[in-house]
């Protein structure tokens, strides 16, 4: 097999290289694309559905949100990348996919250096969230722009000023709510994601490693039902579900 090609019996392998960036390979993964392209036509106004947006506007708003999504993303996951390096560890590949991005990482095996790795990412998007708040805040003079509302993570607290935000506004309250869910998302107490990772750290201390692993995988699969369970009563949850899922089987 030539440098570089990966057996593509593995679907997690099922990916291509798109640059490298400060000695780290960007992979993106097939299935990433095909979700883009599936949420797309989902978007795609019904015929007799009254909706009065054109194809325009609709691929305007999918695939700028879903271009912040992808950098929001892969910052994120550098962030775990410099974070291993901080600590004396090596990252050296990022995967991005449907469910986000995974970062190849290899720290100290210590509680302290697993635990600074996980957290670098959440850390990203905890800069990015109060960078963006104190930006619309200022802009459009009330605290009440930023959708703190994790449910309605793209409308401001008050909806009516919603309607009043300018084009820029609009994509900033965007950003900020894509980070949002993201943080809240990834400091869920599941493995693999970043919250069980970090809990698991912070038990390794006191129980040992094992100990840790066995505490934090109980913890994950209770939370995945709790997700899963909060999913069936919230329209539109089907990105839930497929965390919970996920949550429960790794």
């Amino acid at each position: 097999m030539a440098y570089g090609e990966r057996p593509w019996d593995n679907p997690i392998n099922w990916s291509f290289r798109i640059g490298r960036l400060f000695g780290i390979d960007v992979r993106v993964h097939i299935a990433f694309i095909l979700c883009a392209a599936v949420l797309l036509a989902m978007e795609m106004p019904k015929p007799g559905s009254g909706v009065s947006r054109s194809f325009g506007e609709v691929f305007v708003d999918a695939f700028g949100t879903y271009g912040l999504l992808f950098f929001i993303v892969l910052v994120h996951e550098f962030g775990h990348c410099f974070g291993a390096r901080a600590v004396g560890g090596e990252a050296d590949e990022i995967l991005l996919w449907p469910l986000g991005g995974l970062a190849t990482t290899d720290p100290p095996h210590n509680a302290r250096a697993y635990f600074l790795t996980a957290a670098a990412g959440p850390a990203v998007n905890v800069i990015f969230c109060v960078l963006t708040a104190t930006v619309l805040i200022f802009w459009t003079g009330r605290s009440a722009a930023v959708p703190l509302n994790p449910f309605h993570p793209f409308r401001p607290i008050d909806s009516e000023l919603f309607f009043s935000l300018t084009a820029a506004q609009f994509w900033a309250v965007r950003f900020f709510g894509l980070s949002y869910l993201l943080l809240l998302f990834n400091l869920l107490p599941i493995l693999p994601l970043d919250g069980g990772q970090m809990l698991q750290s912070v038990l390794w201390s006191a129980r040992g490693y094992r100990k840790s692993m066995e505490i934090a995988t109980a913890t994950g699969m209770v939370g995945a039902i709790v997700v899963g369970v909060v999913a069936l009563f919230i329209e539109e949850s089907w990105l839930l579900l497929m965390i919970a899922v996920f949550g429960y089987l790794t």
